[in-house]
């Protein structure tokens, strides 16, 4: 069921790519459009296993209120949006919506890109109100975050790599939890066995 519902989640994003980002000015590359297809898809498999791990949960109102608030901390430790302190700052890699962003930023944005502002260079395509995209504030912070790295290329092998691998942990503990579910592992047992073999 698990497999079917993820394949099925997948085929969404990939379809709203298609018909969505021609609409906004990306007709004549599809190799971005399969990439940001792509990251969009292992996304929704890394947050539809996280919602599997919280329906884990032996009551289901408590496993819906666990599967929001997992969500909603993955994405609040991304870094996105806030810097994080330094204490926590090893949490981002944890996130799958750290690694989305980080490739969809890599697929959309090039070093040549421009923006408006006051003071621009002339030797921009567009005239003296253009600036070069390393320039904006928001960039820089997220450069500093580490979410956008214009000498990375456009390439999204890492970051499809990082979300496979963390929706593989994920569904890998479920399984883990499964199997204890199944055979009724009790707990106290497995101590008082492991407090003997160690005597």
């Amino acid at each position: 069921r698990i497999s079917v519902l993820l394949l099925g989640e997948c085929l969404w994003p990939a379809a709203f790519c298609v018909i969505c980002y021609p609409v906004m000015g990306l007709t004549g590359d599809w190799r971005t459009i399969c990439k940001i297809s792509l990251l969009v898809s292992l996304n929704n498999i890394c947050y539809l296993s996280l919602g599997a791990l919280s329906s884990s949960v032996s009551n289901m109102p408590y496993g819906m209120i666990v599967a929001t608030v997992m969500s909603q901390i993955s994405i609040l430790s991304s870094g996105v949006f806030a810097q994080l302190p330094t204490s926590i700052q090893w949490l981002n890699k944890r996130s799958p919506f750290f690694w989305t962003i980080r490739g969809l930023m890599k697929c959309v944005f090039d070093w040549s890109d421009s923006f408006r502002c006051v003071h621009g260079s002339s030797e921009i395509e567009g005239g003296v109100h253009q600036c070069f995209i390393e320039e904006s504030l928001v960039i820089d912070q997220l450069k500093r975050r580490g979410i956008y790295d214009p000498a990375s290329g456009s390439g999204v092998l890492e970051e499809c790599i990082a979300l496979l691998i963390l929706a593989s942990c994920i569904h890998i503990f479920i399984c883990i939890r499964c199997v204890f579910s199944f055979y009724r592992v009790d707990w106290y047992k497995l101590k008082r066995i492991k407090s003997r073999i160690m005597k």
